[in-house]
C-alpha cells in the first residue's frame, strides 16, 4: 500500500476551493444590467478580466493561475492576476467587493474573508 502525501490532498482542497470561488464570482458578477438585451450579454467578456487573489505567492496564487489561464482560453479573453495580499485577506476582497459588478472583476474568496471577517469587525465594509 502505498501512502501519499498530505500535500497532494491539500493541493487538491486548494484547488477545488479557488475553482468554487471563481465559478460562484463570475456567476454573481457576470448579471446583465436589468433591461440588458441579450446581444449585450452574448458580447461578455469583450475585454481583460481581472482576477483579484488576496493571497501572496503560494499555493492558492498558483491554482488561481492555472484556473484562469485554462478560463482564458475558454473565454477567449485574457485574465490578469492582480495580487492583494495582506490584512488578513481584507485588502483583496475589500478590492472586489468595490469594485464594478461588471463580470470583469472576480476573485478568490474564502470562508474566513467573507464570513468570519466581517463578523469579527462590524465597521468591515
Amino acid at each position: 500500500m502505498q501512502h501519499r502525501p498530505r500535500l497532494g490532498v491539500a493541493a487538491a482542497k486548494a484547488t477545488l476551493a479557488a475553482t468554487a470561488a471563481i465559478v460562484l464570482a463570475c456567476g454573481a458578477q457576470a448579471q446583465p444590467a436589468a433591461g440588458a438585451g441579450t446581444r449585450d450579454a452574448a458580447a461578455y467578456p469583450s475585454r481583460p478580466i481581472t482576477m483579484i487573489v488576496p493571497f501572496p505567492p503560494g499555493i492558492v496564487d498558483s491554482r488561481a493561475r492555472l484556473i484562469a489561464e485554462r478560463a482564458s482560453q475558454i473565454l477567449g479573453q485574457p485574465i490578469v492576476i492582480e495580487n492583494r495580499s495582506g490584512a488578513g485577506q481584507r485588502l483583496g476582497t475589500q478590492t472586489l467587493a468595490r469594485a464594478p459588478k461588471d463580470g470583469y472583476t472576480i476573485g478568490v474568496v474564502t470562508q474566513a474573508s467573507v464570513v468570519m471577517a466581517p463578523a469579527l469587525d462590524p465597521n468591515l465594509k
